[in-house]
């Protein structure tokens, strides 16, 4: 007798005659690797060359014990257990003479699906392990009575209620099998009158098992948010990243669904135009999909369900292209909590660009004159985390921002003071890295030829960084400012290059302490 477990890659015909179905089973090709949340289909191939050999087949006890363990391990630890099955005549999909390349035996086929769950506990580079342990009992000296009696009780009670704790004697049952094989039964003492005809009976029992490695197909993350003054609404954005082992294996994913439940409330999807699936995911990619939660009743925490149906496809990592499907379906559900109690981000105060552009009609006359350029201006609010002197000065810079190559040109400083404090200041224009540059130290080569990105290396080395607009004065003073009060002063540059540029390198300094703050990149300039 042989007992062999198949693992198809992909689906079998299963209405074939059983010869061709076991020729289809034996060329396909097998699954090398599977996934977390998967269920996957595999076959229970038993073959002896006894003709008549199925009549014992129907008394069959057939269990599968599956398990994560590491891939170190040699032996089944029953902490890694996570499910044990039990086959039963309706897993039988036949039993029949079949004949393979000329020769005749007897095969049985089962058909059984493994539930792929996490384990309780977190294992370093996970295999998935299924053993199976067949009993074939051939009792030739029990009568029928007593065997149909039997047959009429597990009818009955087909369903096994403590499935779930099956491990656990499992292996002892498995034990007691190898160990009683061929062994008849010892009798205890009986009655007076009773009387018991001994019979001899005997059991085979088969093993077969077999390792995969399982990956985690999806990376979910669940970010949530909300907007000052809405207590009873929450924006939350599901992220899905593939596992980073899906690149390694060579595996992309098709999403074929995405379901979120929000039994508490009301839930609003936000999804582009035009948006539907499967959805092609590489392994470089991440998908969000964002929500509008809104609940009405009491508590700030609800649960939210997760549930998102995907698909492996084989995955060329070199010209990113993706293949055929293999495998099922992998289903993911995750349960988690949203809390509409959580505090909205503190608003931001950026520096804020207000550009107007005056737009009219023009006469005929107005056509010979230039044409008016455009203005900007930009508010630099110093913080109070910042210079606790400064704090509560207020700059705005505007001006022209469309200029000439060679034009000197005028931006307004108004300084607001809204701070107690009396002030004295000085606006001072130093760009960073300006006047900073210097010829490097030539390298002490004896040959004056250079590889050409070493060459261009060196000249970029030395090359002068643009500045694009210069400050025609420098050291500007402002003020004194009372509290409240406000100043304005004017400042000359000149554009020397093409392009487009920031000035940099604007400080306000404080005359009396000599703290300053810098302003930071103000205004862009279109240099023609």
């Amino acid at each position: 007798m042989d007992l062999q477990i198949h693992l198809p890659l992909n689906g079998l015909d299963e209405t074939l005659i059983p010869t061709a179905f076991l020729e289809q089973l034996q060329s396909s090709p097998s699954r090398k690797v599977t996934f977390f949340d998967e269920t996957i289909t595999g076959y229970l191939h038993l073959t002896d060359e006894v003709m008549g050999f199925g009549n014992h087949v129907a008394d069959a006890s057939i269990y599968i014990d599956l398990a994560v363990i590491p891939d170190s391990a040699q032996t089944h630890n029953p902490e890694f257990h996570i499910k044990s099955i039990e086959l039963t005549k309706t897993d039988l999909l036949f039993s029949s003479e079949v004949n393979l390349k000329g020769k005749t035996s007897f095969a049985t086929v089962w058909k059984f699906a493994l539930p792929i769950l996490y384990p309780k506990k977190k294992v370093a580079s996970p295999q998935v392990f299924a053993s199976i342990v067949l009993t074939l009992r051939n009792a030739p000296g029990a009568s029928a009575g007593v065997r149909a009696g039997a047959h009429d009780v597990s009818d009955i009670n087909s369903s096994n209620i403590l499935s779930d704790l099956q491990f656990l004697i499992l292996d002892k049952r498995r034990a007691s099998k190898l160990v009683s094989f061929s062994r008849p039964q010892v009798l205890t003492a009986l009655p007076d009158d009773v009387t018991l005809e001994q019979q001899t009976a005997t059991e085979s029992t088969l093993t077969a098992s077999v390792k995969l490695p399982v990956y985690p197909a999806l990376i979910m993350r669940l970010k949530s948010t909300k907007s000052v003054g809405r207590d009873n609404v929450l924006f939350s954005t599901l992220e899905l990243e593939s596992s980073k082992e899906l690149m390694k294996i060579g595996v992309a994913l098709d999403i074929l669904n995405v379901e979120t439940t929000f039994t508490d409330g009301r839930l609003e999807e936000f999804l582009p135009g035009g948006f539907t699936y499967p959805v092609s995911f590489l392994p470089s990619d991440i998908l969000n999909f964002t929500y509008k939660l809104h609940h009405d009743s009491s508590g700030s925490v609800k649960p939210i369900c997760i549930k998102i149906t995907s698909i492996a496809r084989s995955f060329d990592p070199f010209s990113s292209s993706v293949h055929a499907t293999f495998g099922s379906e992998i289903v993911t559900s995750w349960a988690t909590n949203v809390d509409f109690g959580i505090t909205p981000p503190a608003a931001k105060k950026p520096p804020r660009l207000a550009t107007s552009r005056k737009n009219r009609l023009r006469s005929s006359s107005d056509l010979q004159k230039p044409l008016r350029l455009s203005s900007s201006s930009l508010n630099v609010a110093i913080p109070r985390s910042g210079n606790p002197l400064l704090a509560g000065l207020v700059i705005t810079f505007s001006g022209q921002t469309d200029v000439r190559i060679g034009e000197v040109f005028r931006w307004k400083v108004q300084a607001i003071n809204k701070s107690p404090n009396r002030l004295n200041l000085s606006l001072y224009i130093q760009a960073r890295d300006m006047f900073e540059k210097s010829q490097p130290r030539l390298p002490g080569l004896d040959f004056a030829a250079y590889p050409a990105p070493a060459l261009q290396k060196m000249y970029n080395a030395i090359k002068l960084v643009p500045q694009g607009i210069l400050p025609l004065a420098n050291d500007i003073k402002i003020g004194p400012l009372d509290p409240g009060a406000v100043y304005e002063t004017t400042v000359e540059l000149i554009a020397i290059e093409r392009g487009i540029f920031n000035l940099e390198g604007v400080r306000i300094i404080d005359i009396a302490s000599g703290e300053g703050f810098d302003c930071g990149k103000l205004l862009e300039v279109v240099v023609m």
